[in-house]
């Protein structure tokens, strides 16, 4: 078991921690039948294939998510109940690793990206729950289902669930309730933004409202402008269908009762549209749904954090919003 991560070390003996046996196969970003070679690497080899990534901040978050598996049996924890699991099988792996802090306060539910295909939590999940917990925050990394199983509306249902098992749990976990945030990455700000919305989102479950959303280059559409990848997995063989595209694309369904919301872009985004920000922002313009929108220099997508790039201090900005947002 790796106590300290390096950049030496390889990421299977990151998989070999006790604490996270429950979701170890799903930390890396890759299908079940590249997962063998790719653990085989070091996390050297692995930064070297991913050039967005900052190795660095990907070493952080999991040093912060080994320190605070140590001493727990247990850091993941399961959604859905055996009853609801037993009725649809496809729910059985979704769950939350826990990130906690010592005082009682809101929290952060993070969604990373992966075009509805996989999960890339080691560049939007565990760092971004690691600089939460610096700002004082809990922060929770949500494992929702993907591939064949991330058709609509299963992401943003996976969304639901993990907020309402929070809120259920919010004394175990020793945080508030209320003037929570939900912070999505690419496809993982599509099921964010859907889950702000009235319509397909937190009123259609009966839960509270966020009071913030952070949408890091987000796929936002199911429209002309949308994702294809991430439509594909969504929407699958209806994703020709009219109503199906308007249900789902939260720009179409803002209301004044939208939560607040920070978005963040590269302006030349190279993989997302980012006509799928601006969208969004002139729905909450038009609306008078506080936000701030900021897009940055350059044309990378999967920046995370972006320390070392251009974007650097987008993430601590957006965090400032949700703290002035909740009036702290």
């Amino acid at each position: 078991m790796a106590k300290n991560v390096t950049k030496n070390v390889k990421f299977s003996k990151v998989m070999q921690t006790k604490s996270l046996k429950d979701f170890s196969k799903m930390l890396l970003p890759v299908s079940q039948r590249k997962l063998w070679p790719a653990k085989q690497k070091s996390f050297e080899q692995l930064g070297k294939e991913k050039k967005n990534w900052n190795l660095d901040t990907v070493i952080e978050g999991l040093n912060c998510l080994l320190q605070h598996a140590e001493p727990k049996p247990k850091i993941y924890y399961y959604v859905y109940s055996v009853e609801e699991i037993n009725k649809d099988h496809s729910k059985r792996n979704v769950g939350i690793v826990w990130f906690p802090v010592s005082q009682k306060k809101q929290f952060a539910l993070i969604c990373p990206g992966g075009a509805y295909e996989r999960i890339s939590s080691l560049n939007e999940g565990f760092p971004i729950a690691w600089k939460l917990n610096q700002a004082g925050y809990s922060a929770f990394i949500l494992f929702y289902r993907c591939g064949k199983d991330a058709h609509y509306p299963n992401p943003i249902d996976d969304v639901a669930a993990s907020i309402k098992y929070i809120h259920e749990n919010a004394d175990s976990f020793n945080v508030e309730k209320n003037d929570y945030a939900v912070i999505g990455f690419s496809a993982g700000g599509h099921a964010v933004s859907n889950f702000g919305t009235e319509v397909v989102g937190w009123k259609h479950y009966g839960l509270t409202c966020p009071k913030t959303l952070v949408l890091s280059y987000p796929v936002v559409t199911m429209g002309q402008y949308a994702h294809q990848k991430t439509k594909e997995y969504f929407l699958g063989k209806k994703q020709g269908k009219i109503e199906l595209q308007v249900q789902y694309s939260p720009e179409m369904n803002v209301t004044k009762n939208y939560p607040s919301t920070y978005i963040f872009s590269c302006e030349e985004d190279s993989s997302v549209d980012i006509l799928n920000s601006k969208m969004l922002a002139s729905s909450l313009e038009k609306a008078k749904v506080s936000y701030k929108l900021n897009l940055s220099v350059g044309s990378t997508h999967g920046i995370g954090l972006g320390i070392g790039s251009k974007a650097e201090g987008w993430f601590d900005e957006a965090v400032r919003f949700w703290s002035k947002a909740n009036n702290r």
